[in-house]
């Protein structure tokens, strides 16, 4: 079933948030300290009162279910205040709109996968906090995010660093070869997303052929895959063709004897692919990025 024939999902509701921090947060304890969780309907903390000893907040809800405001299918650190804020309807966008949902997991496993969802985003945040980043948000600005805008992409690569980092060193290993497996998932999906814009979630054919079927230009198969003569146009507005980018350097960068040993060649082969479409829409290589 295509992404947008599917039923919507549920919101996450005030008891399985708290959950599901729980669930991510518990593991980064040894390298974050302590944390606490938060609703939106709590008051923001003071800057002046908050030192590097105040506890993480970690401020969750859904904007299906109530306001979120500034926030919305986003999650936004704030090293000043030690606050993450998130509105778990991000988990869902991502998965849906990706494909991941649709074309690989069951209703049963939607659960465990926004749970993976949110174990990357949280450690991603966290390195802003922990390197005393200003606002900065996992889904971008209003703009897009784009790691190639030359003032912001290193806080952000470096912010993906600390989370990779975090991933491979605190998260038990059957875990992280789930967590891993689903970043591989959603980044397949981004791949196939910008490659057939018009056809995604469906497959689209070969150059001179009328139906995938009979020459998909994306080549099936697991993992990360792509012709060999293939680019992947990237531009600097926009959102989603972007988490090609993010996903598969998680990827390149995991020193997890598996995903570095199953994935790394495969997400260095995306990476080296990518071509940035600059302002004036002439192509550009994103290859030093990735040094």
């Amino acid at each position: 079933m295509a992404a947008d024939q599917a039923v919507a999902a549920d919101a996450i509701s005030p008891a399985d948030a708290r959950h599901l921090v729980t669930i991510v947060m518990d593991q980064f304890r040894p390298a974050v300290g302590r944390y606490v969780i938060q609703t939106f309907d709590d008051l923001p903390r003071e800057t002046s009162k908050v030192t590097v000893k105040t506890p993480i907040a970690i401020v969750v809800g859904d904007s299906r279910i109530g306001p979120v405001p500034g926030i919305y299918s986003n999650c936004r650190a704030d090293s000043s205040t030690r606050t993450i804020r998130c509105d778990l309807r991000l988990l869902d966008d991502l998965i849906d709109d990706l494909d991941a949902y649709a074309r690989v997991y069951s209703e049963t496993q939607r659960a465990k996968v926004r749970e993976h969802i949110l174990q990357l985003v949280l450690a991603h945040e966290l390195g802003h906090i922990v390197h005393g980043d200003k606002s900065a948000a996992y889904h971008g600005t209003e703009n897009g995010f784009s790691v190639f805008h030359y003032l912001q992409y290193k806080i952000e690569l470096r912010a993906d660093e600390f989370a990779v980092q975090l991933i491979d060193r605190y998260v038990k290993p059957q875990e992280r070869d789930l967590e891993y497996g689903t970043i591989v998932d959603l980044a397949s999906g981004a791949v196939r997303k910008s490659l057939c814009p018009k056809t995604f979630p469906a497959p689209c054919p070969c150059p001179g052929y009328t139906n995938a079927a009979s020459c998909s230009r994306v080549p099936l198969g697991p993992g990360l895959v792509i012709a060999d003569n293939d680019q992947i146009p990237v531009t600097l507005s926009g959102t989603h063709p972007v988490y090609v980018v993010r996903f598969a350097r998680l990827l390149y960068l995991s020193r997890d004897p598996k995903a570095h040993g199953f994935y790394s060649k495969e997400a260095k082969q995306v990476l080296l692919r990518v071509v940035v479409l600059n302002e004036q829409g002439q192509p550009e290589s994103a290859a030093a990025v990735f040094k």
